[in-house]
């Protein structure tokens, strides 16, 4: 039973966690990935390319850093600048809005763009991990893509996001691997944005096939 004496020092430590946590999940983020990858299953040899997760309010937005630096300069036609910059192999796109039951995935085929609409994943046997790049962390499991993946993720940054398809654990995703050791997504930078966006989510024009 609660003391009545102590009784407004737990009111003020719950309102100054709940405080914390909603100043938290009100600012725009940015989060940085490193994706290592084989670009051809057979193959010994990987890839490292970044991608970023970009959070405004209750939506996020996962792309590769260079192609939008790329696609953003061949809007100017500053085609001089485009060739400094290394081509991408990863172009997909994930749009996630928190209050949908889905995410919306976008690509690139032969200069045509579409969208389609994914499911969110469920998750299994979480448990605590321990401590990984200095945060109390928790581990889970998840069946995505004909692949099985594993996950690493951190409730001390309140944020149920992560890289790629991933999303809606108790916390932000510091890592992801398939365990045929083909895709491995890991956390590498998270920056407070000070300018203020507004996602907008693209329309679905073609449907996946289960």
């Amino acid at each position: 039973m609660i003391n009545k004496s102590t009784l407004p020092n737990i009111i003020i430590i719950i309102f100054v966690f709940w405080s914390s946590c909603n100043c938290f999940l009100a600012q725009n983020y940015q989060i940085t990935y490193e994706v290592k990858f084989k670009p051809v299953k057979e193959s010994d040899s990987f890839i490292k390319e970044n991608m970023v997760l970009k959070i405004a309010n209750d939506q996020s937005i996962f792309y590769n850093l260079n192609k939008n630096k790329i696609d953003s300069l061949a809007s100017k036609y500053n085609f001089k600048a485009i060739s400094s910059i290394n081509s991408s192999l990863l172009r997909i796109k994930v749009f996630k809005n928190f209050s949908k039951d889905y995410n919306t995935v976008g690509g690139n085929f032969n200069q045509f763009n579409y969208w389609y609409k994914e499911k969110k994943i469920k998750y299994y046997n979480l448990k605590k991990y321990g401590k990984y790049k200095d945060y109390a962390a928790s581990e889970a499991f998840t069946d995505f893509g004909k692949r099985k993946w594993y996950l690493i993720y951190t409730n001390d940054i309140p944020i149920n996001d992560g890289p790629y398809i991933f999303s809606g654990l108790p916390g932000l995703i510091i890592k992801a691997e398939s365990l045929d050791g083909d895709y491995t997504f890991e956390l590498i930078e998270i920056k407070k944005l000070e300018e203020k966006y507004l996602l907008a989510e693209n329309k679905e024009n073609i449907k996946k096939k289960n």
